[in-house]
């Protein structure tokens, strides 16, 4: 080679812009290096090194002879010494050839057949050739290619002869690739092959190549990936080794732009050997164009090579379809459960391929897919025996689908229907639902007091039943639920305007005693006016949980009988109630509840101010942990006073928008500072920059995670900006 180049040069065939200034030389007495710039390197002349730091220099230690060349090819020797390590040149390391280093500047060579010779020096050296890279070049390797018979010095890119194969060679090749870790550099040359290695199955892989001995090289590997018998012996027992591609302990979650079909297959390539994909999440969203998203080519990837997978999310994936689903059914015959939400053009097929191909599939949700309708659920009811848990919400889905799956499905435990055209006739086959233990309808106009009734004469395993924004039930309804699911310990009602207090009535006598959880949301129906002290009497002694929210007919007067009948409770959510006043508070605080209460939100009871908080105060005392007063504009640092002396151990406090100054900032955070996570001041136009002093000096608590001071005018912006600057790096070093 190094003959022929020479020859070339001395013809006079190479310009003289081939061998334009690039990267500097330091030449030895015995080697010598020509830039990989000129054309002498033509595409069978380019040679592959390493370029390493140099530790120490040829001739002495700081000082090195340098040979700068010019367009005639003639060479100059220059004396330079080196002050600073970062300066010294870079030793190429040549493969069974000497060490050369490479230094910054050159200008030309003087060639005289096999030997090149100095002008300043008669000293002469013998030729070699070495492609190199510059020191502190940031770009990327130019390839070398081109023919040294071009006279014009031009390089013009030749394309790889190995990607003129078509795909079926290429895939005889890569199946010859038993290592993991050669799959991966194989991968990362380019996107085809990296598709190609993607959904090459790992059944189509070769036990062995070449010559490599099963014992110790690829071939025992490949045994360790694919899950076959190893020789691992201790003492005279043979040990089964799991497959690593079946381990399925790696979780991978992309976002946004990075959720792309090239991501999945670097995901379905890389974590092959290193313990196998266990979980998948895939969240779209906004701003992320529909040409880069997931697409069916991606989730091929994964089906084909992620046969460990169990969990699988898909988000908000525009492109993602039927086909990509269809490569999880097949491929993932591990998968337990599927969450789909707003992949418009995923349908029955792909719903259908899966609850075929994965027996084990156990938990599915399908949010606001439009193609997914009632074939698809027929195909879950036949399929999917083990199905534990079902969510439907907002899809084409009516009576036909919801009986197959009730049907079919004789594990189900939990199941969600919410915005699904079924009426009473879909929930006939509830006798089958015998596991039920919670259940979830909303939104689904059709279903009536009769669907009700039909559920709790069936599911006497209940014990979990959420009724939301049904506008056709009642009363009625409820009564039934609550009378027959005798095992019922959580009841939620919202948005459903034909029940009344009757119907609460009537579910405290029948299954008070066991609920520890109600919450009433928005029910219009509901007034504490009908509500008299034996309707709770004895009956909610097991009550740890009472959310009354947003019901317009509740004031203060049930509050004292919820406090005589509910002494254990522990949580109490009071937020919207416009009538709750002051002398409301003191009477629950009367009845002993506070004894007990750890969480209270009072948020946007308008009528409560200084005298009920601090009722609440002295009766809840080190007990209380959580305290929102959002909106309570009559609460004042009076409150703040009283609640860090008699509440310290307080955790989460809101006082948005109430009419506290800095005062009272600084005397709950003296107080409580140390055992504070989480403070609002959103909206407290009476406070200053001194409040925000007063955090910084007194909030020292490891676990304090959330400041809210939105809308407060009294802030200035150079205050923020320094106390963000401080503080928060203040709670970076104590997470590390």
């Amino acid at each position: 080679m190094c003959n022929t180049a020479l020859k070339a040069t001395h013809t006079g065939r190479h310009s003289d812009e081939a061998a334009a200034a690039g990267s500097s030389l330091f030449v030895s007495s015995q080697v010598l290096v020509v830039p990989k710039d000129s054309s002498i390197f033509g595409a069978e002349h380019g040679f592959v090194m390493e370029v390493a730091p140099a530790t120490a220099l040829l001739h002495q230690a700081g000082a090195a002879d340098w040979y700068l060349g010019s367009s005639t090819y003639g060479l100059q020797r220059q004396h330079q010494e080196f002050n600073d390590p970062e300066d010294m040149p870079q030793r190429a390391v040549w493969i069974g050839e000497e060490n050369f280093f490479l230094g910054d500047k050159y200008n030309n060579l003087n060639v005289n057949n096999n030997i090149i010779c100095s002008k300043n020096d008669e000293e002469s050296v013998p030729c070699r050739f070495l492609e190199f890279v510059n020191r502190n070049k940031k770009s990327a390797r130019r390839r070398l290619s081109g023919n040294i018979s071009n006279s014009t010095g031009c390089q013009k890119p030749m394309e790889d002869l190995i990607n003129l194969l078509p795909d079926e060679c290429l895939y005889e090749i890569f199946r010859s690739l038993p290592r993991a870790r050669d799959r991966c550099a194989v991968a990362a040359v380019c996107r085809r092959w990296l598709l190609l290695q993607a959904t090459l199955p790992r059944s189509c892989l070769k036990a062995s190549a070449g010559n490599v001995s099963p014992q110790s090289g690829p071939a025992s590997s490949l045994q360790a990936e694919s899950g076959s018998r190893c020789s691992v012996e201790e003492g005279e027992e043979r040990v089964e080794r799991q497959p690593q591609w079946a381990i399925g302990d790696l979780t991978r979650k992309l976002e946004g732009r990075r959720a792309t079909d090239i991501r999945l297959a670097c995901i379905a390539v890389g974590t092959a050997g290193r313990g196998g994909l266990g979980e998948l999440v895939i969240k779209g969203g906004h701003g992320v164009p529909v040409f880069k998203s997931v697409s069916d080519v991606g989730l091929t990837a994964i089906g084909v090579s992620c046969g460990a997978l169990r969990r699988l999310s898909l988000w908000h994936c525009l492109n993602a379809g039927d086909e990509g689903l269809v490569a999880i059914g097949r491929g993932c015959r591990l998968l337990e459960k599927l969450h789909l939400l707003k992949c418009p053009e995923i349908g029955d097929a792909g719903l259908k391929a899966v609850a075929e191909g994965c027996p084990l599939l156990s938990n599915v949700s399908i949010d606001s897919c439009k193609k997914i309708g009632n074939e698809g659920l027929k195909s879950v009811g036949r399929s999917s025996s083990s199905l534990v848990s079902l969510s439907i919400s907002n899809c084409d889905v009516g009576n036909e689908g919801i009986v197959a799956v009730v049907s079919g499905c004789r594990k189900l435990k939990k199941m969600k229907l919410e915005k699904v055209n079924i009426n009473d006739a879909g929930l006939e086959q509830s006798p089958c639902l015998q596991e039920l233990r919670s259940l979830c309808i909303s939104a689904c106009q059709g279903l009536s007091d009769t669907a009700l009734q039909v559920i709790g004469e069936s599911c006497k395993q209940l014990r979990v039943f959420s009724l939301l924004n049904c506008e056709a039930a009642s009363d009625v309804g409820l009564k039934e639920v609550t009378k027959s699911c005798l095992a019922l310990e959580n009841l939620h009602v919202e948005g459903c305007s034909g029940i009344t207090h009757l119907g609460l009535k009537a579910a405290l006598a029948n299954r008070g005693g066991e609920l520890k959880s109600l919450r009433l949301n928005n029910c219009s129906g509901v007034r504490d006016k009908g509500l008299t002290s034996s309707d709770f009497l004895l009956t909610c002694n097991a009550l740890k949980s009472l959310s009354i929210t947003n019901c317009i007919g509740v004031g203060s007067g049930c509050l004292g009988m919820v406090g005589r009948s509910c002494p254990s409770l522990e949580e109490l959510d009071l937020s919207g109630l416009t009538g709750v006043s002051d002398r409301g508070l003191k009477a629950l605080m009367q009845q002993g509840v506070g004894m007990q209460l750890r969480k209270l939100n009072l948020s946007g009871c308008v009528k409560v101010s200084d005298i009920g908080v601090c009722a609440v105060a002295r009766q809840c005392k080190s007990k209380l942990r959580s305290l929102i007063l959002d909106g309570c504009t009559r609460v004042t640092d009076r409150s703040l006073k009283v609640l860090a002396t008699e509440c310290q151990g307080i955790e989460d406090l809101d006082i948005s928008k109430c009419a506290v100054t800095d005062e009272g900032v600084e005397v709950i955070l003296a107080e409580n500072g140390k055992w504070l996570k989480s403070l609002s001041l959103a909206g407290c136009k009476l406070i200053t920059d001194k409040s925000l002093y007063a955090i910084g000096n007194g909030v020292c608590s490891d676990s304090f995670w959330a400041l809210n001071v939105k809308q407060c005018p009294g802030l200035s912006r150079e205050v923020l900006d320094d106390f963000e600057t401080r503080f928060f790096s203040v709670l970076l070093c104590r997470s590390c």
